[in-house]
């Protein structure tokens, strides 16, 4: 290798130029090579997606353009249209679109002297010259046009469409098509969008094909699945600014790709192995993803009675948990362990609620493992069961329904109705989403809440500690 020194030429200056053909510059060459975008946008106008430039005529074109450029005939077609170029050669006077030009020419200069009328045909690019005109109509019992059709069925059209695309990349080359899907889940069915999340799945595992998606559904995400699918949360949030005397307020966009941490990655063996099993099992595991924060139970009694409670909450509070939070059911102490473990690996800090089952060798075992998955300052541990804090007899089976018959029988129809240690502990784990009726009672200068329970102050500590980690997703 030469090292070139500051006196070096890089060039010779009397070197002779040598010049290339322009290939077509930017358009021609740069931006053919790269994939075609299809959006398939979030709206209700049937013209975004029927119209000449919506989606369903886009994704229709394309399929045209694919199985045109496969077919010898369209070589033959742009054989002949280099011939029927030549015949629309304006300055060959021998033929009769020069003679055409000619005579126009003429007319033009009698009224305007010097001046003249160009016209060039090109049509080197069959691809610009031969254009399909689609009269699109569906049938169910009637053919109607398509504009009279719902917007979900004109979305499941393109979405075949596009699954049919992908089906035919065996037979030959297929342009790369980067599809973006705003919420593919709207106007459809649950059924349908099942079937609709299985379809954006199998398009995204071909070559020919990149997806970006973007839902408010977590029954289009599938966890078990496993294609490169990077899961992305985006969070909202205004901050206030001071510069001088003078505050600002401005938007920041959070970003958290959940399942491409290295923790995400490193987390293998049984661990991952049973989540996913228990993550196929249920679709409202998904739901995490749009969660500011996650509570683990351990199953279904747990669950009962804690949505039990926050249904009698105070409205504000209520609101502000079910908008908030999301309730986990492990089904199972030992499956809680592997659980915070894979969510943790992908940035999600839990929170957990279980039994200590003093005694009770094959469940007291877990309680450290959890405590040092999850952290002492976000765990809950029961003394010692569910039962004993609500204050009856474990029965030995049908434990929601006795749950659920109890506190319909004991508690009340409102919060002030509610007592015991279960108030206590949904009042310091839910401690932010009280605080908020407690900041309005305070400010009518109420005396009804002068002390929010000492456990809520302490619990408060303990979150302002990991806030920041809370914070990032």
């Amino acid at each position: 290798m030469k090292i070139l020194k500051e006196e070096d030429e890089l060039y010779d200056l009397e070197e002779e130029e040598e010049w290339f053909e322009n290939p077509g510059g930017i358009p021609g060459v740069v931006l053919s090579r790269l994939p075609n975008f299809l959006l398939i946008p979030a709206q209700d106008k049937v013209e975004e997606l029927s119209g000449t430039s919506g989606a369903l005529m886009k994704t229709l074109s394309k399929l045209f353009e694919d199985v045109r450029n496969a077919s010898p005939h369209y070589l033959e077609a742009q054989k002949y249209l280099n011939l029927l170029q030549e015949e629309l050669d304006p300055s060959d006077d021998t033929k009769e679109f020069g003679k055409m030009m000619k005579g126009l020419n003429k007319i033009v200069e009698d009224v305007f002297p010097n001046t003249r009328l160009l016209a060039t045909a090109n049509l080197s690019d069959a691809n610009k010259s031969i254009k399909p005109i689609f009269e699109i109509k569906m049938s169910n019992n009637v053919n109607t046009p398509i504009e009279n059709q719902g917007t979900g069925v004109i979305r499941s059209a393109v979405f075949a469409m596009l699954r049919y695309r992908t089906m035919r990349e065996t037979a030959g080359n297929i342009a790369p098509l980067i599809i973006g899907f705003e919420e593919p889940e709207i106007y459809l069915h649950p059924n349908a969008a099942h079937q609709l999340r299985d379809t954006i799945y199998e398009l995204a595992n071909t070559s020919s094909n990149q997806i970006i998606c973007t839902t408010h559904s977590p029954f289009m995400i599938d966890l078990s699945r496993k294609s490169n699918q990077v899961l992305n949360h985006f969070i909202g949030e205004e901050i206030v600014q001071q510069y001088g005397s003078t505050e600002y307020r401005i938007e920041k966009i959070t970003s958290n790709p959940f399942n491409i941490t290295d923790a995400f990655k490193a987390l293998q063996g049984e661990d991952r192995t049973y989540v996913k099993m228990l993550l196929k099992m249920d679709d409202y595991m998904a739901k995490i993803f749009f969660a500011e924060r996650v509570l683990i139970v351990e199953g279904d009694t747990e669950d009962i009675v804690i949505r039990e409670a926050i249904s009698r909450m105070p409205q504000e509070v209520r609101k502000d948990i079910l908008h908030n939070w999301h309730v986990v059911k492990a089904r199972g102490k030992a499956s809680i362990i592997s659980l915070a473990k894979y969510l943790r690996s992908m940035g999600i800090h839990p929170y957990v609620i279980h039994d200590k089952d003093e005694g009770t060798a094959g469940a007291e075992v877990f309680n450290e493992p959890i405590k040092e998955v999850v952290g002492e300052e976000r765990r809950v541990m029961l003394e010692n069961c569910i039962e004993d804090v609500l204050g009856y007899p474990a029965p030995s089976s049908d434990k929601p329904y006795r749950a659920h018959k109890y506190l319909n029988s004991n508690w009340g129809n409102s919060w002030d109705e509610v007592t015991g240690d279960w108030k206590t502990i949904m009042e310091e784990l839910f401690f932010t989403s009280f605080n908020l009726i407690s900041e309005e009672v305070a400010e009518e200068g109420v005396e009804k809440q002068k002390t929010h329970r000492k456990g809520i102050a302490i619990a408060k500590k303990e979150f302002l500690a990991v806030k920041p980690v809370e914070h990032n997703h």
